[in-house]
């Protein structure tokens, strides 16, 4: 997780959108930001994927197909989480 995002941070904001299971998704975050007054966080596809094969043992495709597929794909409104294209 970036050093300047604690978790004290992300649970002091209101109604924030975190991907779970926690473990593995809060080590993505690579930041926080904000957009016509709503705030959300920002996740590293690479380091998503880097999690899902650590903590699952997938592979690296299956790790980029269920990013693509069931993380990538989920719309939460206007605090969806944003996701830096890094892979």
């Amino acid at each position: 997780m970036l050093d300047g995002v604690t978790q004290s941070h992300l649970d002091n904001i209101d109604d924030l959108i975190l991907l779970e299971p926690r473990d593995t998704y809060d080590r993505a975050i690579v930041g926080v930001a904000s957009k016509s007054g709503e705030v959300f966080v920002v996740y590293s596809n690479r380091q998503i994927v880097d999690a899902l094969m650590e903590t699952e043992s997938w592979s690296e495709d299956d790790s980029i197909e269920w990013l693509l597929y069931n993380v990538l794909g989920v719309q939460a409104g206007d605090k969806t989480p944003a996701f830096i294209a890094d892979i």
